[in-house]
């Protein structure tokens, strides 16, 4: 579920439209995107998604100790 959420915070401008995009309520679909700013240590999502580029959603051996869960 998680690069499914990352994969959206690249192609949609507002947490409605991930959401609906992904299949989950908004307060679920920023929670995932909380949980994951936590683990990577970023203070928003600027900095998330800076860190995570496309390539490290489909190759997560670049991750670190930062894995996404594949729920």
């Amino acid at each position: 579920m998680e690069r499914k959420i990352l994969a959206t915070m690249y192609q949609v401008d507002k947490d409605e439209s991930g959401a609906r995009e992904v299949g989950l309520s908004v307060r679920t679909y920023r929670k995932y995107i909380a949980d994951l700013m936590h683990r990577l240590g970023a203070a928003n999502r600027f900095q998330t998604s800076a860190q995570l580029s496309p390539a490290h959603i489909t190759q997560p051996s670049h991750l670190g100790s930062a894995q996404l869960r594949s729920e």
